[in-house]
């Protein structure tokens, strides 16, 4: 469990206690609290005895979503914006902004073309895997641009289909109250 490191700190030192008096009283090691002041995650038992040597509930140890730090491909839009796109690989409604839908297919598109380079069953696997992460984030494109997902159907036609589909990709968001007929 992630602590709030800031508060334990905070509480010891109102207290007037060193790391080893607080290890003393809770009844763990005094490297523990010297881990969990840097920020490291502590046990259900280690936050529990903590709490009970500040007479305080242990979930007030604990950081609160908002606190909770960015985990490394939280901060790469790309990487965010492709789990966030294969997590929801199979819902088609919501909506999607045009920035996390164009993330989400630059590195389907690369992984596409990697495959073909490779083989062409390499190319068909490849494309059989990405179909129903790709259409369902299409229409929460499409929804989002305020236009009906049944659109992309024009991928069946040849050559212009997909021209007129990516077209629509690119249009940009229209608000939620704007209502759309699909």
């Amino acid at each position: 469990m992630q602590v709030n490191s800031e508060y334990i700190r905070q509480l010891r030192q109102q207290r007037g206690w060193s790391q080893e008096q607080l290890a003393a009283i809770a009844g763990v090691n005094a490297r523990t609290i010297q881990r969990l002041e840097r920020g490291t995650q502590a046990s259900v038992d280690t936050l529990k005895a903590l709490a009970v040597a500040f007479a305080v509930d242990y979930q007030q140890l604990l950081l609160t979503p908002q606190q909770q730090p960015e985990s490394w491909y939280q901060r790469s839009p790309m990487l965010s914006a492709l789990l966030a796109g294969l997590r929801q690989f199979d819902q088609f409604h919501g909506r999607w902004s045009r920035a996390e839908f164009w993330w989400f297919m630059l590195p389907i598109l690369v992984l596409l073309a990697v495959a073909a380079v490779i083989h062409p069953i390499a190319a068909t696997i490849t494309k059989l895997m990405v179909l129903l992460p790709m259409l369902a984030a299409g229409s929460r494109r499409l929804r989002d641009a305020g236009q009906s997902p049944w659109w992309q159907l024009m991928h069946l036609v040849p050559a212009a289909g997909s021209v007129v589909v990516i077209i629509l990709w690119c249009f940009p968001s229209v608000e939620e109250t704007d209502e759309v007929a699909f």
